[in-house]
């Protein structure tokens, strides 16, 4: 599977804001998109490493028993059955990285969209080329959830009565 340039270009606009120095790439198809960003992290003299996984690799691999700063995921709603995706979503974003680029194709595989919403990701852009729906997602665990207004201090233990009584 090849995605359009499109897709490509904003995977790696996302790299650039993160500037990380460990990635992980799952899917041969984004190894491109590895290579480029790594081509610019060469000019500037920036040192990253890359670790390039095909996207049919099983989970126990060592691979997905380090911690990287960023994790782009592509081909693997496409090609692995639906509970395996699920176990090597959950693993990245809950032991490997703090923040996933997921590129998808819903139109070929079984998933919905309000499942990936389930994990926490978010849709980042979205591509209609040749008939083919591309989804670009993002998973940034700094900004996945928004603070509630009632999670602060003026909300609790009857602020009414601050300065009034002491017990």
């Amino acid at each position: 599977m090849k995605y359009p340039n499109e897709i490509t270009f904003d995977a790696i606009s996302l790299l650039e804001t993160v500037c990380p120095e460990k990635i992980l790439i799952v899917g041969e198809s984004l190894f491109s998109v590895a290579d480029e960003y790594h081509g610019h992290c060469n000019v500037i003299q920036k040192n990253n490493v890359l670790t390039r996984v095909s996207a049919c690799t099983e989970i126990s691999d060592p691979a997905f028993m380090q911690r990287y700063d960023i994790a782009i995921v592509g081909e693997t709603i496409e090609t692995r059955n639906k509970l395996n995706a699920e176990q090597l979503i959950g693993r990245l974003r809950d032991l490997c990285t703090p923040r996933i680029i997921l590129l998808a194709q819903l139109s070929d595989s079984e998933w919905s969209e309000n499942e990936l919403l389930g994990f926490g990701l978010n849709r980042f852009a979205s591509y209609d080329i040749d008939g083919e729906n591309y989804i670009l997602y993002q998973y940034n665990i700094d900004s996945y959830k928004r603070t509630p207004d009632w999670f602060n201090p003026k909300s609790w233990a009857n602020p009414q009565l601050w300065n009034k009584f002491w017990w």
